[in-house]
């Protein structure tokens, strides 16, 4: 909404159909959109005027929405069966069509790059073909990178716009933001969540590292007797899952690498490396499951996908 039709159409944005109905990452999860169109071209032109303000000039700007559209393109490729993982469908073909000329590739780069794999085994390259499912977990990897990219280009380019000239003195105000999503335990929590929710821990760790570990620390220093202060400390949970080489987050690295590697091994030798920790939470019922007791609560996570 708000950009010239024309332009739309040309970057494969078909008239007469509203965008969240055709593009699978717009596409809402549960009940279907009520908001008016008017209420999006006038969010749109607040955006362009707030990327202009911010130094984003006209060129730039048809790079943002180039990317952003190519990332919805991406995600309307199809894979089928085959040495090449066929695209399904002739609205999957234009939808890479259309996503290599906004990204300035040629389509077979584009396809080989998503539907193979090369890894070393032993002194050697091996050259393999995904499947259906693994083309499909890359081509959305691609797109999360490509979105990333832009957002952390964007905050570069508006930060830049904020600060004081070069050789102007230090001083003036300052906000600080930390934009992350928050703790998350849903039906269904993968590594994304893991990803997320260590984050957290992280956060929280900084947090009893400022308010009570630091604070004694410098009582201390200044001679000064105050009663200890109880906390849970979450370090634990942040060891097991990034704070050494044992860790999940290494044990997950290490599994990648390896030429017949896979979701369910990595599980089996982190079973077998942590299970006996308080904060690892074994699934026995399940081959695919593990816990964690995090300090915002437990959370059950399946194992599939780790390695794409």
């Amino acid at each position: 909404a708000g950009q010239p039709k024309r332009q739309l159409f040309a970057y494969g944005v078909p008239e007469g159909i509203p965008p969240h109905t055709h593009f699978a990452y717009l596409q809402p999860q549960e009940a279907p959109l009520t908001r008016e169109l008017e209420h999006d071209r006038e969010g749109f032109a607040r955006l362009v005027d707030a990327l202009e303000s911010a130094g984003v000039d006209g060129s730039q700007l048809e790079e943002i929405w180039r990317v952003l559209l190519s990332i919805l393109h991406l995600g309307n490729i199809g894979f089928g069966e085959g040495e090449e993982a066929a695209v399904d469908g002739v609205d999957n073909g234009r939808a890479i069509e259309f996503a290599c000329m906004l990204l300035g590739v040629e389509s077979v780069t584009l396809l080989k790059a998503v539907c193979a794999r090369r890894f070393k085994a032993g002194t050697e390259w091996v050259n393999t073909t995904n499947t259906p499912e693994q083309a499909s977990e890359v081509r959305s990897a691609l797109a999360k990178q490509l979105y990333a990219t832009l957002f952390d280009w964007v905050i570069e380019t508006v930060n830049a716009s904020l600060a004081a000239p070069p050789g102007a003195e230090a001083g003036g105000t300052r906000i600080g933001c930390v934009d992350i999503f928050g703790f998350e335990n849903f039906e269904h929590n993968s590594l994304e969540q893991l990803c997320i929710n260590f984050a957290n821990e992280k956060l929280q760790r900084l947090f009893l590292s400022t308010l009570f570990e630091a604070t004694a620390a410098m009582y201390r220093d200044e001679g000064l007797h105050v009663e200890h202060t109880s906390y849970v400390d979450n370090q634990p949970v942040v060891d097991l899952i990034g704070g050494n080489p044992t860790s999940l987050m290494a044990m997950l690295t290490e599994e990648c690498i390896f030429p017949k590697g896979s979701d369910v091994l990595y599980l089996q030798k982190a079973v077998r490396a942590h299970a006996k920790k308080e904060h690892f939470l074994e699934q026995k019922t399940s081959a695919t499951m593990f816990g964690i007791a995090h300090y915002a609560g437990e959370v059950i996570y399946s194992v599939g996908g780790f390695l794409s």
